[in-house]
């Protein structure tokens, strides 16, 4: 199933068991809690999933992607959130500054917020900056889902 965002481009429409990787589509729409340019929004089990479709995050996605994560962000304290980058295949260091900086803020709030899905080049990347110490880093949304938080 395709479906048209908000400025004309088609995203194909797949993903799992619990309603945001790919595998079934019927679970997601059931979880669909907001649909954005750049990812979609589903919950599981009080978890927020945030599902991103762009392959590359350099800085002008990157600015339009922060503007829409912090609509989703303002949500109550306590949030818990996962973000799956398994469409992103290349991120920039401000990007991962980004990342960095949206850890902080949900940590202050009293959230927590988990990475999962990177490719092996992404978490090449994280390893070798030892970035990955300052995030949960899960193998799929399902994973970081049903992990302790």
């Amino acid at each position: 199933m395709e479906v048209e965002n908000k400025i004309g481009l088609v995203a194909p429409r797949s993903v799992c068991s619990q309603g945001c990787n790919p595998i079934s589509p019927e679970p997601f729409w059931s979880r669909l809690v907001a649909d954005y340019e750049m990812f979609d929004v589903c919950d599981v089990d009080g978890v927020t999933i945030i599902r991103l479709r762009v392959r590359e995050l350099d800085e002008t996605k990157l600015q339009r992607l922060t503007q829409e994560l912090g609509k989703v962000v303002e949500e109550p304290a306590g949030q818990r959130l996962v973000i799956d980058l398994g469409a992103v295949a290349f991120l920039t260091s401000t990007g991962i500054g980004a990342m960095i900086a949206l850890n902080k803020k949900i940590q202050t709030a009293g959230g927590a917020l988990k990475l999962c899905s990177l490719n092996p080049d992404i978490r090449s990347l994280f390893t070798i900056t030892q970035v990955d110490r300052l995030f949960d880093i899960q193998g799929s949304a399902d994973e970081a889902v049903k992990s302790s938080w």
